[in-house]
């Protein structure tokens, strides 16, 4: 099946994704694109180059509905096979 319902957080041009587009940027690691790194640093208040490895789980932070005719039915995020992972 096609997943449809995710949205992508990164840009898909690898020469846009890939540049370094700064003096700083030269001490980050290549296996990381530096603007994913840069975003994060900021999110997480440090300096990019700081930043060793990540490993990331990213979930939707929309608030659940109820819906139905009824309102018999929970749409939300994050109720999924997703605790499953870490058992």
């Amino acid at each position: 099946n096609k997943e449809d319902h995710l949205t992508p957080i990164l840009g898909q041009i690898s020469g846009e994704l890939n540049a370094k587009n700064s003096v700083e940027d030269e001490d980050l690691d290549d296996r990381h694109p530096p603007a994913l790194l840069r975003v994060l640093a900021q999110e997480i208040g440090c300096n990019p180059a700081d930043i060793v490895d990540v490993e990331l789980s990213l979930c939707d932070i929309q608030n659940g509905t109820l819906g139905g005719v009824n309102k018999e039915f929970v749409f939300t995020p994050r109720v999924d096979n997703q605790s499953h992972c870490f058992t």
